[in-house]
């Protein structure tokens, strides 16, 4: 179980994620991670239901939390395949942002309403796929293992979640 904020620390370092990208994996601020982490030691001060996301999430990415008289990490031996980017660029006329990723040994097209990513114009739209990278690839990743693409192997994503609800 995670427990604490160097153990979240300690896990982000072994699998080599930024702070910012697993904030946006998860849909929150990056303050939340700040804050959890900012912990040290002590135990993580924050949502329980942000706390288990992170967990659940770097588990997701290969982490095992150690809680054996005193808190750690280790990799579990576990570790999934997570989508690259590869392209991205705003089609003004359609309000997306159209990407292509590479995932599970295929490159798919997809698609991203500006509505979704809460902005109107498409240089606000580009700024803002590249802050919740993780997050809509994270999506992406889920609709493809879940079977949930369009014909042709496309995916649109007309919803998520507005990060700045989460300040903690």
């Amino acid at each position: 179980m995670l427990t604490t904020g160097n153990q979240l620390k300690a896990a982000r370092a072994m699998i080599g994620m930024e702070q910012a990208e697993l904030a946006s994996l998860i849909g929150v601020n990056i303050n939340t991670i700040r804050n959890m982490e900012g912990s040290g030691p002590g135990p993580i001060a924050g949502r329980s239901q942000s706390v288990l996301a992170v967990q659940r999430m770097l588990e997701r990415e290969g982490i095992e939390f150690l809680n054996h008289g005193q808190p750690g990490v280790r990799m579990s031996g576990q570790i999934m395949p997570r989508p690259r980017l590869f392209r991205r660029s705003a089609i003004s006329s359609h309000r997306h942002v159209v990407f292509a990723y590479d995932y599970n040994g295929a490159r798919r097209n997809a698609f991203v309403r500006y509505d979704a990513l809460w902005v109107a114009d498409d240089n606000r739209a580009l700024a803002e796929f590249d802050a919740r990278k993780g997050q809509i690839l994270a999506e992406v990743a889920r609709r493809v293992d879940e079977g949930l693409l369009e014909t042709g192997g496309s995916t649109t994503i007309d919803h998520l979640p507005d990060l700045s609800d989460d300040e903690e």
